[in-house]
């Protein structure tokens, strides 16, 4: 006898259908309010802005949920206890939305204001470029490098598993049949909790593999070819259905949820971009992207229609070359702004529109990678920058923000004469509060790790 659905099981299958729509993978924007605190605080209210926050979203401190206000789709507001920030440390911060959604890591130090920066350095036993994250789910930041054996046409995955004191184990080895890799992002592509990394390479072909990690260090290789270009350039959920979508320009290509993709948007303008930086620059809840064109100098900016397409809305000339980009608020006004690593600041009005705001002149320099932090614990967002100049050395330039989207003259902490890559990693690996660095060399990366005081 044949069966007929009920009419609740209808209401069911689309309640079920409009929730998924409605929750789709969050977003943290930088900064968070406060963005650091002092060790022995007394309890706050943590205000994250961002994009895709879930009706029963979850702000979630190290780890472990808190009690959470949901302000709008685009801010939550979070009770951090004392006992969170007793000590200092570097908190991780992640929202979570029905299903195991959950957020990109916005890191949160616990830390003593200080009018100094500075750093020792070590070097890890072998070189190549960087991804940092938690690759084997111990609550402790590792480091996954690239690793290119040219003479033998292949390369490796090695993974140095931190033990959260400023060390690391003997690295777990995933070799690779290819070499040519250039860039890692680490992200899980899949959705089952552990951490993946795209591989960019160009090595007579170029492209983007990815590779699914087991939670212990090791990775394998997605079940299906990658993609066709490189590298990696924006990675969100932009046509909102809870699963990683990437840019690789000029394409978007959306996620399967299994760490496969499918070519979906086009970007038909026949020009060469740099870096992409994502937020909801007009507040209408979804993402949006902020593209660099090196060779007009200028910043595009597209305007997401929340299914994995997207609007030309406008350009802007910036007065250094880049080829970098970061969306964060660099002036406290709640809107988030552009910074290149020329560095030229463009002051966002909330509306997806921009004011060019001058900058810093690098003089001239290679640039090869930007992160945003709080680096003296003064409640204003900081830059580090990677920085290579004419003769080929290597910099770590760390320019602290006034509040106002101005900065000042960058410190400057000279790193190697052996560069290698692009795209260095962030976090803090010895868990003082005090953010650190690996920066990629052709035969050992260099680790800096922030002081307090000295």
């Amino acid at each position: 006898m044949k069966q007929i659905a009920s009419p609740c099981a209808f209401v069911i299958l689309l309640a079920t259908a409009l929730f998924a729509k409605s929750a789709p993978l969050p977003m943290i924007s930088q900064p968070l309010v406060p963005d650091s605190v002092a060790p022995g605080s007394k309890p706050f209210t943590l205000t994250l802005n961002g994009y895709g926050f879930a009706s029963n979203a979850i702000v979630h401190w190290d780890g472990s949920p808190r009690i959470t206000k949901i302000v709008s789709s685009n801010q939550l507001r979070a009770k951090i206890t004392a006992a969170d920030v007793a000590k200092a440390h570097t908190a991780w911060v992640t929202v979570v939305n029905p299903g195991k959604r959950t957020s990109n890591v916005v890191y949160f130090p616990i830390q003593k204001r200080t009018q100094k920066v500075s750093f020792t350095q070590q070097s890890l036993p072998s070189g190549g470029v960087v991804a940092v994250g938690d690759f084997n789910n111990d609550g402790i930041l590792d480091v996954a490098l690239g690793i290119n054996n040219d003479s033998q046409q292949s390369g490796a995955i090695e993974v140095f598993l931190g033990k959260g004191n400023g060390s690391f184990s003997t690295p777990v080895v995933t070799d690779l049949n290819f070499d040519g890799i250039f860039a890692l992002q680490a992200a899980d592509f899949n959705g089952d909790g552990n951490l993946d990394l795209a591989v960019s390479y160009s090595n007579g072909f170029t492209g983007v593999y990815f590779f699914l990690g087991d939670g212990k260090g090791y990775f394998t290789q997605a079940p299906k070819y990658g993609l066709n270009t490189a590298p990696l350039n924006a990675i969100g959920d932009f046509n909102e259905d809870g699963k990683i979508d990437v840019i690789s320009w000029p394409n978007v290509y959306l996620g399967n949820g299994d760490g496969t993709f499918t070519p979906g948007f086009f970007f038909d303008d026949g020009e060469s971009v740099g870096a992409v930086a994502v937020g909801d620059f007009n507040g209408d809840g979804q993402l949006d992207l902020a593209c660099i064109i090196d060779s007009r100098r200028q910043v595009i900016i597209l305007l997401g229609n929340g299914d994995g397409t997207f609007e030309m809305a406008s350009s802007y000339s910036i007065p250094y070359a880049s080829s970098g980009v970061t969306a964060v608020d660099v002036n406290h006004d709640g809107k988030l702004d552009l910074v290149t690593d020329g560095i030229s600041v463009l002051l966002g009005n909330g509306d997806g529109t921009f004011v060019v705001s001058g900058g810093f002149d690098v003089n001239g320099q290679d640039d090869v990678g930007i992160n945003v932090g709080d680096f003296n614990g003064d409640g204003n967002v900081d830059f580090a920058i990677d920085l290579v100049d004419y003769y080929g050395d290597q910099n770590l330039n760390i320019f602290l923000g006034k509040g106002d989207g101005s900065f000042e003259e960058p410190l400057v902490f000279n790193a190697s004469s052996d560069f290698c890559c692009f795209y260095d990693g962030m976090g803090d690996f010895n868990n003082d509060g005090k953010l650190d660095f690996v920066l990629p060399n052709r035969s050992n990366d260099q680790v800096f790790f922030g002081q307090v005081n000295p």
